[in-house]
């Protein structure tokens, strides 16, 4: 089965394409304010490297998030649409996922930079557990993140004096971004929906809104 997987709900955009077994040829991009110029390219570039055209594509994944709200619109809609021309059905899975299927460290904390001074946080347990995903002041979430926990993602690396200071043994890894590859890996494993049916998640309401109480 041939899939495509689009991560773009942080700074770091990526693209992969795999047969369920393995990864053909994938790309990332971290031009933070680029989102929409370089996915589609991206996703000819990787297409083209594996030897292969969009119209052999078999499946679809996307990142919905949670992330920076252009990003993963971005992602999402150019998900939608492709499953639309090609008539295929779409795996959706959380950027908070995909980072931790990527560590085998267990107790990990998977956080994401959600800007306004917050984050994105969830706890994956160290018996197979995983907590809700969550979001608010990375020093007010410290506290749910057990001892010993490793540490990943973009919002870890902002705020890495509150982390790196929270001591019980925690330790942080640096760099870590979801990744278009895990994705695939995921997508071959689960059931795909309707491309029409994928939105993107999000743990809180946009930073901009139409106050239309002051239309007439």
């Amino acid at each position: 089965m041939l899939i495509l997987g689009l991560s773009s709900s942080t700074a770091r955009v990526s693209v992969a394409v795999g047969d369920g077994e393995r990864v053909l040829a994938s790309a990332a991009s971290s031009d933070d304010r680029r989102h929409a110029e370089d996915l589609m390219p991206m996703v000819v570039d990787v297409l083209g490297r594996a030897g292969c055209e969009v119209a052999d594509l078999q499946r679809l994944a996307v990142d919905v998030g949670p992330g920076r709200f252009t990003g993963l619109r971005v992602g999402v809609a150019t998900a939608r649409a492709l499953a639309l021309a090609l008539d295929l059905e779409v795996v959706p899975a959380s950027s908070l996922e995909l980072l931790a299927r990527a560590e085998d460290a267990r107790p990990l904390g998977v956080i994401i930079d959600a800007r306004r001074n917050e984050v994105f946080q969830q706890v994956y347990t160290a018996d197979g557990g995983e907590g809700p995903a969550t979001v608010g002041r990375p020093e007010e979430l410290l506290e749910a993140l057990p001892p010993g926990a490793v540490l990943v993602g973009d919002g870890a690396d902002r705020y890495s004096e509150i982390y790196d200071a929270g001591g019980e043994g925690r330790t942080r890894l640096e760099g870590r971004e979801p990744s278009a590859a895990v994705l695939v890996a995921v997508a071959a494993e689960r059931s795909a929906l309707p491309g029409r049916s994928i939105t993107p998640l999000y743990l809180r309401d946009p930073d901009v809104q139409i106050n239309i109480r002051t239309r007439p």
